[in-house]
């Protein structure tokens, strides 16, 4: 799993890039404002996501 994250300048957030997966990867791209707490939840709950995601497609292949 690859992640980016860049902190924006004019409001406290984040914007996220999120990439599983190599031949045909999934990938996320958001913006995330509110507390670091708030934030950490919010990029840790959408990299369960996505790698359950990419899970259940390597499975069925």
């Amino acid at each position: 799993m690859h992640v980016a994250l860049h902190r924006t300048h004019t409001r406290s957030g984040v914007t996220v890039i999120l990439s599983i997966g190599n031949k045909s990867p999934h990938t996320r791209c958001f913006t995330v404002y509110g507390s670091n707490a708030e934030i950490y939840g919010q990029v840790s709950e959408s990299i369960n996501h996505l790698a359950a995601a990419a899970t259940r497609a390597a499975h069925a292949a």
